[in-house]
């Protein structure tokens, strides 16, 4: 749950020419936790700067979509 208490949802799709691969499992296994108390406009950013330090990619796309609940 985001710091203002109100449910967001969203979807990130992420798109990378590769060095080396993200496990699926392991990334879906990152984007769970949902008491992290991050905005969701800081969520790409830091998908982004983890996944470059993670795969070292040679380019990478990160899509966020964000919709507020209710």
């Amino acid at each position: 749950m985001p710091k203002t208490g109100l449910p967001d949802f969203g979807s990130i799709a992420l798109r990378m020419s590769r060095k080396r691969c993200l496990e699926l499992k392991s990334y879906k296994m990152y984007l769970l936790p949902t008491e992290s108390g991050i905005f969701q406009e800081n969520v790409v950013n830091r998908v982004l700067r983890d996944v470059v330090k993670a795969a070292d990619p040679i380019t990478v796309t990160v899509v966020g979509d964000s919709r507020r609940a209710g």
